[in-house]
């Protein structure tokens, strides 16, 4: 077992947030924010589609031994 600390904040290490910033930076366009409906739905189909059409690499951090 290891234990070590981790920085009060640490995005990378957290899935949520890697999939937001793909998310916002990558799937999303300028027309799906046009309407909150519109933005929504687009949402929806980015997270139903993560495992068929988008790919996510998350690395294992492994502290040095």
């Amino acid at each position: 077992m290891y234990i070590f600390f981790l920085p009060r904040y640490s995005p990378h290490l957290n899935k949520a947030e890697i999939y937001w910033r793909k998310a916002k930076y990558e799937w999303l366009k300028p027309t799906d924010y046009g309407s909150y409906s519109k933005f929504r739905k687009k949402i929806y189909d980015i997270f139903d589609q993560i495992e068929t059409e988008y790919q996510v690499s998350f690395k294992e951090l492994h502290p040095s031994t």
